[in-house]
C-alpha cells in the first residue's frame, strides 16, 4: 500500500525493496534496549515495537516536498493507518535533513516507519552513512569523534530546505490530523536513538 500512496504523488520509493527491512544487528541493539526497559514485554511484542524495523522512503522534489508529505500522510490515514509521531528535521542547517513518521497498522499490530526526502537530503544520508558508522564507535571527545561530525554537517549544510517548510512544524497548527492515541497511549515509548542510520534518525 505504501507503494500505491508515493505512486499517487509521483514520489520515488528509495531503496525498495533491499532497504525496507532493518537489518539484523540494529534490529537486535534495539529490541534489546527495549526490553532493557521492559523486561516483561515478550519478545514479539518488542519486534511489533520497534517503529523502523520495517521502513519506507519516498523521494519527493523540493518544490512538492511539504504538499507531497501532507497529502500522503492524509492517504496513509485514510487506507486505515495511524498516525503515531512525527520529527520534522529540517532546522538544524548541519544535521540530518528530512520528516520521519512512525505509522501503526491495527491489523497486524505492526509499527512502521515512512520516511520523506528529497533527492538532496536522501544522498546527504546515504554518503554520510559509513561516516555515521564509524563515528557512534569512538567516545565523543575524541579528535577523530569531532573530525567525522564535522565531515557530515558539512554534506548536510549543503542540502537546500524545501520552500514553506514551517507549514509542517507551525505552532497550533494540527494539519498532520488525530494521532493515534490508542496505540499511543497503550504502548511504551519506541527506543529512537538520535542519530541511528539504520533509521537514521531513529
Amino acid at each position: 500500500q505504501i507503494r500505491d500512496v508515493a505512486g499517487d504523488l509521483r514520489a520515488n520509493t528509495a531503496g525498495y525493496p533491499d532497504f525496507a527491512l532493518k537489518t539484523p544487528d540494529s534490529l537486535k541493539r534495539k529490541v534489546a534496549d527495549l526490553l532493557g526497559r521492559f523486561p516483561t514485554m515478550p519478545v514479539d511484542e518488542a519486534l511489533r515495537r520497534v517503529n523502523d524495523s520495517l521502513r519506507y522512503t519516498m523521494e519527493l522534489n523540493p518544490g512538492s516536498y511539504v504538499n507531497g508529505v501532507l497529502d500522503a500522510a492524509a492517504e496513509l490515514r485514510r487506507r486505515g493507518f495511524e498516525l503515531v509521531e512525527t520529527k520534522v528535521r529540517w532546522d538544524n542547517p548541519v544535521r540530518y535533513k528530512g520528516v520521519n513518521t512512525t505509522w501503526y497498522d491495527p491489523v497486524t499490530r505492526q509499527y512502521f516507519e515512512v520516511q520523506f526526502h528529497t533527492p538532496a537530503s536522501l544522498a546527504a544520508k546515504e554518503v554520510t552513512h559509513g561516516l555515521y558508522n564509524q563515528q557512534r564507535l569512538l567516545p565523543e571527545n575524541s579528535a577523530r569523534w569531532a573530525e567525522l561530525d564535522a565531515q557530515q554537517g558539512a554534506i548536510f549544510g549543503g542540502v537546500e530546505v524545501p520552500p514553506g517548510i514551517n507549514r509542517l512544524t507551525a505552532p497550533g497548527w494540527d494539519g498532520w490530523g488525530a494521532a493515534a492515541q490508542g496505540a499511543a497511549q497503550s504502548s511504551p515509548e519506541v527506543p529512537t536513538d538520535e542519530y541511528d542510520y539504520e533509521g537514521q534518525p531513529g
